[in-house]
């Protein structure tokens, strides 16, 4: 039995279990990813979705191969009620050309609870699933017009709706809990909440046992540093769990001899090691028409990817002084602190959005660090070699430095190639 997850869900049954987390007050704007499959020019078929929430809204996206067609697009709503509204009801319009996402009566849904320790955004998160019932089509490469080339339909789909614990040919709705979550830092554990939980479970130190049973009333910090053994839950109304960090419980299991770190302190790890292969520091980089200095986060975003992945933290010297972006990000804008952070973030996101071949490797987020606002850029590995739209030069990293990998491109092709040729001229 899986304490964690949840299966045969209604659409009734979603709003209920979210309660106050349900109505976002204001309106929100959600990004959501559709991906549709044809075969033998038959009509097209809705494979697979996911709708998250984002904070800001960028330009729509799509990706049209013969066979597979790719869509980024986004729409606001203020309430759960509004999302499934529209799901079981007219559905939710991607292109007019392609089948809206569309659900009926019988679509029942699974939950998995992401517990806030490894959630990106340090909140609980309910991962709803439900399938589709799209046929399997097969695992054929994709090869487009000035598109990225991938050698399985399955590689782009992995990469594209990000979520490999579930059924990749499903609708994926990813929902945050706000109302009660633990908040882990520096090896101590606080209860924060906005309804009636209580926190259960136990600690065991040396083979000591000590049971656990909080009440909202009492938020003191619980220190498992060094426990051979952590449960602890926090459970509301009708024994609905609204958190939890568990050694022993999966797929989230909590790794007691790798007790994870705060953003902050992983972030100050960093700067204090210096610029590295993986981390790269700029001071400011305005993004902004004719300014040359701009074109520097494209590479070093591209080179990541096409290295081992890393981080690209804005707000830092070259020699790892913290010295933020606030000042810089007020005088440009105009505006107050967060605002003018909010338009920063928005220009950096839609520059590598429009600069890169492969433009979702990466996330972007503040940070704040001993009084400062660093803005964080970390990128994952690609699994394809990524390029600069406009000069079509990928970027790879040596050291701490940037560099054209043109020739490596080149020489991984001919590599190919020839064993190609060579598996021809030897038959089977």
């Amino acid at each position: 039995m899986n304490l964690t997850e949840e299966h045969n869900i209604n659409k009734n049954e979603i709003t209920y279990r979210l309660g106050a987390s349900s109505d976002f007050g204001d309106e929100h704007v959600f990004e959501i990813r559709a991906v549709y499959r044809k075969k033998d020019r038959c009509e097209w078929k809705l494979c697979s979705a996911l709708i998250s929430k984002v904070d800001n809204e960028l330009d729509k996206f799509s990706e049209q191969y013969k066979e597979n067609s790719f869509f980024i697009v986004y729409v606001k709503f203020s309430n759960i009620s509004q999302i499934l509204l529209q799901l079981y009801d007219a559905g939710i319009e991607i292109d007019s050309r392609y089948p809206s996402i569309k659900l009926d009566e019988k679509n029942l849904w699974t939950e998995t609870l992401i517990p806030s320790w490894c959630s990106h955004l340090n909140v609980p998160i309910r991962h709803l699933s439900t399938s589709t019932d799209v046929s399997n089509y097969g695992d054929e490469p994709l090869i487009g017009h000035k598109l990225t080339y991938y050698s399985s339909f399955n590689e782009r789909l992995k990469e594209f709706i990000r979520y490999e614990k579930s059924d990749r040919k499903c609708i994926h709705l990813l929902l945050e809990d706000r109302r009660a979550l633990l908040d882990l830092r520096n090896d101590k554990v606080i209860l924060n909440c906005m309804t009636e939980v209580s926190l259960v479970g136990q600690i065991e130190h040396n083979k000591n046992i000590k049971k656990i049973n909080i009440y909202t009333s009492d938020s003191s910090p619980i220190d498992i540093k060094g426990a051979s053994s952590i449960e602890l839950w926090v459970v509301g109304e009708n024994n609905l769990i609204h958190d939890y960090i568990s050694s022993t419980g999966f797929p989230y299991r909590y790794d007691i001899n790798k007790p994870a770190k705060t953003i902050e302190e992983n972030l100050l790890e960093n700067i204090k090691t210096g610029e590295t292969v993986d981390c790269e520091f700029k001071k400011f980089i305005d993004i902004s028409k004719g300014d040359s200095k701009s074109s520097e986060i494209d590479k070093t975003v591209c080179a990541f990817s096409n290295t081992d992945g890393g981080s690209l933290i804005i707000g830092v010297t070259d020699n790892g002084e913290i010295v933020g972006v606030d000042e810089q990000v007020r005088r440009k804008y105009k505006k107050s602190l967060d605002e003018a952070i909010n338009e920063y973030l928005d220009s950096v996101r839609k520059r590598l959005y429009e600069n890169l071949t492969i433009n979702d490797c990466f996330t972007i987020n503040v940070v704040d660090l001993l009084g400062k606002k660093l803005i964080v850029v970390n990128v994952n590995k690609s699994e394809g070699w990524n390029f600069l739209q406009v000069s079509d030069v990928p970027y790879a990293r040596k050291g701490a430095t940037n560099f054209n990998a043109t020739r490596l491109v080149s020489l991984e092709l001919i590599s190919k190639n020839n064993r190609h040729r060579s598996t021809f001229q030897g038959g089977y």
